[in-house]
Formats: C-alpha cells, sequence, structure tokens
C-alpha cells in the first residue's frame, strides 16, 4: 500500500538575480513524481536557498573542507514519519556559478537553475554519484525529470 507524501517549497532568495518561486515550485513537482516513498505519508518541507559565492564558498569551506564555490549543496534531514509538516532537506544554489555554468554550456539559467535544483533534490533523497554505476542512475533519472 503506497502513502502520500507531499512536498512544499520554503523559498530564499539572497542573490540579486529575480527568480520566480513559481517556476521552482514547478521543479519541486515534476521532481517529487519521479521519487517514491512509500513508507511515510504527509508533508515534507524543501527549503530552497539561493546564494552568492562567498555564502557558498563559506559553506563548502564548512560542511566538505573544500575552499571554493560550488554549484549546488544539499542537507538531507533524518525522516520523522510522525511529525507533519517537517523540513526534510535543504538545497543552496549559488546563482552566479549557475551563471558561469549556463555560459559556459550554451543555455538559460533557467536550465541550469532546473537541474541543479533537480541534482539537490535527489541527493536530499538518498542519490549520489560518488561512483560510476551511481553517477549512471541519478544522472538518468535527472534527465528523465
Amino acid at each position: 500500500m503506497s502513502s502520500t507524501l507531499k512536498y512544499r517549497l520554503s523559498f530564499a532568495n539572497f542573490t540579486r538575480t529575480r527568480i520566480s518561486k513559481k517556476m521552482c515550485e514547478l521543479f519541486l513537482e515534476m521532481s517529487s513524481q519521479c521519487i517514491k516513498r512509500p513508507r511515510f505519508s504527509g508533508e515534507r518541507i524543501v527549503i530552497l536557498t539561493f546564494v552568492g559565492d562567498d555564502t557558498m564558498k563559506t559553506l563548502n569551506k564548512k560542511q566538505r573542507g573544500k575552499n571554493h564555490t560550488t554549484d549546488v549543496i544539499s542537507f538531507e534531514y533524518p525522516e520523522t514519519p510522525k511529525v507533519s509538516p517537517f523540513v526534510f532537506g535543504e538545497i543552496f544554489i549559488c546563482v552566479p556559478q549557475a551563471k558561469r555554468q549556463a555560459k559556459k554550456l550554451g543555455h538559460r539559467l533557467k536550465d541550469e537553475i532546473a537541474f541543479l535544483f533537480v541534482h539537490g533534490f535527489l541527493h536530499i533523497h538518498g542519490y549520489d554519484h560518488e561512483k560510476p554505476q551511481d553517477e549512471k542512475v541519478m544522472f538518468a533519472l535527472t534527465d528523465r525529470i
């Protein structure tokens, strides 16, 4: 028997770049359709925060020991099945880095943010890309979303 799991987006933008919360909610909806979490029902909050290079560099150094900016960092929190809603995870996207990557890859900032959001969303669901076979699974799912 499958339970219903809903996601709600908590959104903060600490950059000067205008980013639509509605667009990000669409990314969340699309992403959540591909994730099956049948053990729990209720509402889960995903916090999405857009930051600049300095904040991302600080997060990356503190959390991963790497003294440079990165495009996305996510944090998964333990499931609390009896509490609804609860914060399920956080996704931090570095907008200046996303802009650089979008320019380098020749696509729109919106597309890069969508990719980074999905990437972070999959990480908070336990997916990773440390091993080649895990990377293949994660990026195939990213492409599907």
